[in-house]
């Protein structure tokens, strides 16, 4: 049997580098919720500005600490200024507050932070300092950039529409009548967020698509077939497309067969054949064959 045996006193240092295991655990915990498609578009923007800022407070300590342990190393030289600023037999949260204002001032290239470089090493370090800075100043305005042109994709797509509407009315000199309707009409159909409909709907499985059908149509599919077989009301469902119309719009104009059938979702249609008038509401329908 093998066994060791301790003749005298021995000192053992284990290094397990807590500190290290933890920050990368944390930097998989965020990329992971970061990867995770359960976050909305502007908790991940949150998310992502708040680990930005966490890296940046990172790379501040981690360069503070080191401008300190630089002068430990060299046992405080006379002219270091960790030695200039009392700061050798200071407490460590004070010793801690200096080097972090001094690696901030150099990072974000303020001032010297504190006494001027006097030895190679400081000069070194306080370069070194400057250009980091320098470096995650840009990447920080381009993270920052690039957050608030996708924390909500939709609606500035929508600003964008708005605006190319603007640019259309004015290029085409369009009455001043007509302009409201359109704006209004845009406000109605997408409230603010623009998004293709037909598009996403037509790159979903059709089992998917249906499911989705059913929890935006169901109800009027229901007011309006009330309980005619499942295999029919899906299929109707598989083929409805959304339309919205204005105040004042005329859907089908007298003379014209109306190709398809309508199902009124929200809203009310003044319908008049042959001088009789009729109000149509929610869950009624008109055109085609059943009209």
């Amino acid at each position: 049997m093998l066994y060791l045996k301790c003749t005298k006193e021995l000192t053992i240092c284990k290094c397990t580098r807590p500190s290290i295991v933890i920050l990368f655990r944390f930097r998989f915990f965020i990329y992971g919720l970061l990867s995770s498609q359960m976050l909305s578009i502007g908790m991940k923007s949150k998310l992502e500005l708040t680990y930005t800022i966490f890296g940046i407070f990172l790379i501040c300590h981690w360069n503070a600490c080191f401008q300190f342990m630089l002068q430990s190393l060299m046992d405080y030289p006379p002219n270091s200024w960790v030695t200039l600023e009392g700061l050798v037999a200071k407490p460590i949260h004070a010793q801690y507050a200096k080097a972090m204002f001094r690696s901030l001032c150099h990072m974000m290239t303020l001032n010297y932070g504190s006494e001027i470089p006097k030895g190679i090493s400081e000069l070194w370090m306080m370069i070194i300092s400057i250009t980091t800075g320098t470096v995650l100043y840009a990447l920080v305005l381009a993270k920052i950039t690039a957050l608030a042109s996708m924390s909500n994709p939709s609606q500035r797509a929508y600003e964008d529409k708005r605006n190319e509407l603007q640019v259309y009315v004015r290029h085409k000199h369009l009455p001043d009548f007509l302009i409201p309707r359109m704006f209004s009409h845009m406000v109605n159909c997408y409230q603010g967020k623009w998004f293709e409909e037909k598009a996403i709907l037509d790159d979903l499985s059709e089992p998917l698509k249906l499911e989705v059908m059913q929890h935006i149509c169901g109800d009027l599919m229901r007011r309006v077939f009330g309980d005619k077989h499942p295999l029919f009301v899906n299929e109707l469902l598989l083929a409805l497309e959304f339309e919205s119309y204005h105040i004042g719009d005329v859907v089908i104009r007298p003379g014209v067969v109306a190709e398809c059938m309508f199902l009124i979702d929200k809203g009310s249609i003044l319908l008049e054949h042959a001088g009789v008038k009729h109000t149509l509401i929610d869950g009624d329908y008109f055109g085609g064959k059943p009209q």
